[in-house]
């Protein structure tokens, strides 16, 4: 994960055998919003990631959607 010393959201960079698109999908199917850095990058190829949100999350959305981003994770490695 990126560092964010103030701001509203973090970047979780991604193994480059892991699509963000594809992390994006499954996590929308739980109900999780993120963004896929790969639509943004401008480079050849493409980094993958992610933009993680936090600024209008409670304490326990965060934790859920952690929870969530890391089971999803280490059933794709």
């Amino acid at each position: 994960v990126g560092p964010s010393v103030a701001g509203m959201h973090v970047v979780l960079w991604l193994p480059d055998n892991i699509s963000d698109e594809f992390v994006f999908h499954e996590m929308q199917k739980r109900g999780i919003e993120t963004l896929p850095i790969s639509r943004f990058y401008v480079g050849n190829p493409p980094q993958s990631g992610l933009v993680l949100g936090y600024a209008g999350a409670t304490e326990e959305n965060i934790t859920d959607g952690v929870r969530k981003l890391g089971q999803l994770l280490r059933s794709i490695r």
